[in-house]
């Protein structure tokens, strides 16, 4: 009696370890998902704000969820500035902007691609996101007038 009385506790334990194992795992990675999701939503909304005109609050935004350095972020935005006065112009009225993709090389790095459109040409934007396994967060940030990896 009591022999089948270990094998039961037995059997309960080890149930019991199994469903907590599983359970833990499934909140691990629903907790990376979610920080995947944020870091997505930074994107759009840094988007978002500098299509709206407010590129100081986008690369506040940038500034806050980033491992450049802030005076490099100092120094884009000092170019941007410079272009949207005198470059920008040449592409006509900004319209908006487009996600296009993203490239994933397996759960730790990923690269999204925005389209912002102007009445007579286009940019291409793209940020590089990185988890090192303890968050996401934006390694690098980039825009251009070429397209060509957007047709990879």
């Amino acid at each position: 009696l009591q022999i089948q009385f270990y094998i039961s506790m037995t059997k309960l334990l080890t149930a019991f370890f199994l469903f907590f194992t599983l359970v833990s795992c499934g909140q691990t990675n629903s907790n990376l998902d979610k920080g995947k999701n944020r870091i997505d939503k930074v994107c759009d909304n840094f988007m978002q704000q500098f299509v709206a005109g407010k590129t100081d609050e986008a690369f506040e935004l940038l500034r806050q969820n980033t491992v450049i350095q802030s005076s490099s972020i100092d120094t884009i935005k000092v170019a941007v500035a410079d272009q949207i006065q005198n470059v920008f112009p040449q592409f006509g009225k900004m319209l908006s902007f487009e996600f296009v993709k993203e490239k994933k090389v397996k759960t730790f790095l990923s690269k999204r691609f925005y389209i912002i459109k102007f009445s007579k040409f286009f940019l291409q934007v793209e940020f590089i996101l990185y988890n090192s396994g303890t968050g996401w967060t934006i390694t690098s940030f980039h825009y251009s007038e070429e397209a060509g990896e957007l047709f990879d």
